[in-house]
């Protein structure tokens, strides 16, 4: 548990009850199953808010299914109590993906005595999202480095909000190709001799900067993506994506 991210109370009790109070009214009913833990119920009750209570199967377990696309605020205890039964953390993220809009708390006060534990690193908090919007806050007066992130995550493909995140935080590490191969030799040139302007200048006529720029990028491996050629400097991309991508 990270520390910042850990609230201490009078028992798992009130930290149920400050989000019951924070999540749900009148107008956002709790659902939870049938069988639980009783204080869900004590709490709705208490604070007149409306229970949906969905069924168990025959066997006691939770159906998934049963709490996708409720647009309510969810409750599940895992595992379960009194029945012991835990849900895997695969069906618990189908249930968050099935709710995007709406609070789901994952109540494992009992997971010591069976059930696996759903991290806080497993998915993204609200401090995430707060640090992704001021990394993306910072590269938007940046001239092209908008264009350069988007051609990033078009070539990196992240399946996480923190994967995004940290690549708009390592942006420094990839290049953004924006005058072709006769500009990308030119300064290839000039970064592998340490030559400036003049030198360059003296050199066009008697160097191919076009051909050698398309040789510089075969070695570097760029890859194409759909806002423009892209560099990865450390480690280069693969030498067959740049294959399949910048070629075809």
């Amino acid at each position: 548990m990270i520390h910042h991210k850990a609230r201490q109370s009078n028992g798992s009790d009130e930290n149920l009850f400050f989000a019951l109070r924070a999540f749900c009214d009148e107008a956002h009913p709790l659902a939870y199953a049938d069988i639980t833990y009783g204080c869900y119920g004590v709490w709705c009750g208490l604070m007149h808010i409306p229970s949906h209570i969905i069924p168990l199967k025959d066997d006691f377990t939770l159906d998934p299914s049963d709490y996708y696309g409720l647009n309510e605020t969810i409750v599940i205890a895992n595992p379960n109590a009194p029945t012991g039964l835990a849900l895997p953390r695969s069906a618990i993220e189908d249930i968050l993906k099935a709710n995007p809009d709406n609070v789901v708390i994952v109540d494992e006060a009992y997971v010591d005595f069976g059930g696996e534990l759903i991290r806080d690193t497993d998915c993204p908090a609200v401090e995430d999202y707060n640090d992704f919007a001021e990394a993306l806050e910072d590269i938007w007066q940046k001239d092209g480095m908008l264009l350069t992130y988007a051609a990033v995550l078009d070539a990196e493909r992240p399946d996480t909000l923190r994967g995004a995140c940290e690549l708009l935080q390592d942006l420094d590490n990839y290049q953004r190709i924006t005058e072709g191969a006769y500009g990308y030799g030119q300064q290839r040139l000039q970064e592998t001799l340490g030559l400036d302007d003049e030198a360059i200048y003296e050199l066009d006529g008697y160097m191919d900067f076009e051909q050698y720029g398309q040789d510089c990028m075969e070695n570097d491996c760029v890859t194409k993506t759909e806002f423009g050629l892209l560099r990865r400097l450390d480690p280069p991309f693969p030498e067959q994506t740049q294959g399949q991508q910048m070629f075809q």
